[in-house]
């Protein structure tokens, strides 16, 4: 029945639902397809309270050796934070890294902060092991305190953890969804000393921190420093910049030449095995930065390793396409996907952090191979995966490439789109042949309507005209 003879049987009053219904879904897409997720996103940090936890944790007791502690104490006196009258904590930026301007001083003076930095490097906790800066703060006593604040300075990777070690007296730290009118503590930590607390990727655009005033009243020392190994950015360093201005007269004249438009796919084997320049037709610039066997944390150290290198300078990415999840859960069997939603937020944070004007597309999980003994986990943890995909371009408002249903047949997975194996889970030509042209399709159409709003507009103005000019 189409939707005009629909119209014919509906009262007035129904009529006027359906318009608010339609009304609704413009101003909010949303999916109505099996296991939705059936989130609002009327705010982009709406959340559950829970989920923040993903972006942060913490470890008690991180130091083992006394000794050690007692000269890290030593050297941390020595840097003569604790003479300042003023009501707001002292800061010191130590970095390894010889470029920068921007640092009071080189960490490599300092042997037991380089080895607590190592010691941070090298736990399983933090998922990066390139850490190379830190920012000491000394609260003297308890009524010094930080206010509300998120850690994205230039110099900061934001596609880095935030690792903060502590030590003395306690404090508690509380975070607050960022960007929004929401003033509700989602989660807070009582930090001790010798403990470590980490703030993953996308942490510092989803929340803010706060350090409160302490209350040791009990305390003999009322001193605390909270030591913040992060990692320096010196192509983000202004002061940097003006150095090399000064120093290379060639170097002017490159940043100043027009950038290219380009496209960038990075992700697994699937991605690997299409070509950019025939993506692009000879009319667009297509990077494939792809690798098979690449994971999440692969894919987030090749968007690093683009941005770092001169192909940065040279190309402004205005179109990202992300490929990710099948190497993820190849392992997850029957413990499923929802470890991995902490992974992916970062993930699409990181990108947006690194390309603010590109327009971002995350394809779905095309059907895996089945066998006997994967049958009972395969199913569920693909279809997981791709409501997670929902979940979170839903929340980030970004596009999703759904090519799921492409590769079925009578609600199989279709063998002629795949190689011989059954157990081989790469496409084959007739499958390239599926791929390819949905990604030349977004690569050079000007309008994407992932949600279908094209056809709820239709819809709203015939059902206007039947309530306007019908009985």
């Amino acid at each position: 029945m189409s939707f005009i003879e629909l119209l014919k049987k509906y009262s007035s009053e129904e009529k006027q639902q359906l318009l608010q219904h339609l009304l609704d879904d413009i101003a909010q897409p949303s999916s109505d397809g099996p296991a939705s997720t059936n989130v609002s996103c009327k705010s982009e940090h709406i959340l559950p309270d829970n989920h923040f936890k993903n972006f942060i944790s913490y470890h008690n007791s991180f130091v083992k050796d006394a000794s050690f502690l007692e000269d890290l104490r030593s050297e941390l006196d020595s840097q003569d934070l604790l003479r300042s009258n003023s009501k707001k904590p002292q800061s010191l930026w130590l970095t390894s890294n010889p470029l920068s301007k921007a640092a009071d001083s080189s960490i490599n003076k300092y042997p037991n902060l380089l080895k607590l930095m190592k010691l941070v490097n090298d736990d399983e906790s933090v998922p990066d092991d390139d850490l190379d800066c830190c920012n000491i703060i000394c609260f003297s006593n308890d009524s010094k305190s930080l206010r509300l604040h998120s850690d994205s300075e230039a110099t900061i990777s934001q596609s880095h953890s935030i690792a903060t070690f502590s030590m003395s007296t306690s404090r508690r730290i509380e975070f607050v969804p960022h960007g929004s009118n929401d003033t509700r503590v989602v989660h807070s930590l009582d930090v001790t000393g010798n403990s470590l607390y980490v703030m993953r990727p996308g942490c510092q655009s989803l929340l803010q921190h706060r350090v409160l005033p302490g209350s040791s009243k009990d305390a003999v020392d009322h001193l605390r420093y909270g030591v913040s190994f992060r990692k320096y950015t010196p192509e983000c360093d202004p002061l940097d910049k003006s150095v090399i201005y000064k120093q290379n007269r060639e170097t002017v004249n490159n940043l100043s030449t027009p950038k290219i438009r380009a496209t960038l796919l990075v992700g697994g084997s699937f991605l690997a095995r299409l070509d950019g320049e025939r993506l692009g037709k000879g009319k667009k610039t297509v990077l494939n930065m792809a690798k098979e066997g690449n994971k999440i944390p692969e894919v987030l150290q090749s968007i690093r390793s683009f941005k770092m290198n001169n192909e940065n300078a040279k190309y402004n990415i205005n179109q990202f396409f992300i490929s990710v999840g099948t190497n993820d859960i190849r392992f997850c069997r029957n413990k499923g996907v929802s470890h991995l939603k902490a992974e992916l937020f970062g993930l699409i944070r990181t990108i947006k952090h690194t390309f603010p004007g590109a327009k971002i597309f995350m394809q779905s999980l095309i059907p895996l191979p089945i066998t006997f003994s994967n049958r009972h986990y395969v199913i569920r943890n693909v279809i997981d995966f791709n409501n997670l995909i929902l979940h979170v371009c839903s929340h980030e408002r970004t596009f999703i490439l759904d090519i799921f249903r492409e590769f079925l047949f009578q609600g199989y997975r279709n063998p002629r789109f795949f190689n011989n194996s059954i157990n081989d889970i790469h496409h084959y030509t007739k499958g390239l042949g599926i791929l390819a042209p949905n990604y030349i399709n977004r690569i050079h159409s000007r309008y994407f309507d992932p949600f279908n709003q094209k056809i709820k507009i239709i819809q709203i103005l015939i059902l206007l005209h039947n309530i306007i000019f019908l009985p």
